[in-house]
């Protein structure tokens, strides 16, 4: 019993893990960052992001903001 209860709360967490990549990734995308997350990570490049990041704190700051 105790395996499936693991199992379960392993698959609950990988969810919302995935789903807050995709959060992360629309954000990215709404500020012009093009951005792909697969369910495990986020990939994400652009033009000038380096310094695009350096003086944008929205973007640096992207991951903390509340969901």
């Amino acid at each position: 019993m105790m395996e499936r209860l693991i199992a379960r709360a392993e698959q609950i967490g990988r969810a919302a893990q995935s789903q807050r990549l995709q959060q992360i990734a629309a954000e990215l995308g709404a500020v012009g960052v093009k951005a792909q997350s697969d369910g495990e990570s986020v990939a994400f490049g652009a033009s000038g992001l380096a310094r695009r990041w350096l003086s944008d704190p929205l973007l640096r700051f992207l991951s903390a903001r509340p969901a």
